[in-house]
C-alpha cells in the first residue's frame, strides 16, 4: 500500500505546497518590489509580514531577525518569459544576466532568468518556451 494513502501513516507525499516564507530587513521596501513591482495581489499584512496571492501559493515576506535573506530560490513559472523580463527590467528588475536554456527538447525550451528582490532573496523566472 501506498503509504500516503495509509491513514494511519499519513506522509507529505501528494500534497500541495501553500506558502512559501522569505525575510527581509525593510518590511515598506518589500512591498512595494513584490506589490508594485512584480504586480503580486497584496493580501493582508499582521505584524511585519506582507501575504501574497502566486497563483495557488501563498508568499509571505517578513521580518526576521533570527535569519538572514537569501538561501531559497523561489521559481515563478514564465511560459511568456522574454516578454515578461522585458517588462520587469522597465519596472526597475535587474536581472542577473540574460536568459538560459537549461533544457532543449523536440518540443521547446526550457528558460531561466535570475534575479533578486531589494533584500538579496533569489527569484528565477521559469518557462517552458514551445517551438
Amino acid at each position: 500500500m501506498d503509504p500516503s494513502t495509509n491513514p494511519a501513516r499519513p506522509t507529505l507525499a501528494g500534497r500541495k505546497l501553500v506558502q512559501v516564507a522569505l525575510t527581509t530587513r525593510d518590511p515598506e521596501r518589500s512591498k512595494r518590489f513584490y506589490r508594485d513591482v512584480l504586480g503580486l495581489p497584496l493580501l493582508f499584512e499582521v505584524s511585519n509580514m506582507t501575504f501574497y496571492q502566486m497563483g495557488e501559493l501563498r508568499l509571505m515576506v517578513g521580518v526576521e531577525p533570527s535569519m538572514a535573506p537569501g538561501g531559497s530560490v523561489l521559481y515563478i513559472d514564465a511560459s511568456d518569459i522574454d516578454t515578461l523580463g522585458g517588462e520587469l527590467e522597465q519596472r526597475g528588475v535587474r536581472f542577473g544576466g540574460a536568459v538560459t536554456v537549461v533544457q532543449r527538447t523536440e518540443a521547446g525550451e526550457l528558460k531561466l532568468r535570475e534575479f533578486k528582490d531589494p533584500d538579496g532573496n533569489s527569484l528565477a523566472l521559469m518557462g517552458f518556451v514551445s517551438k
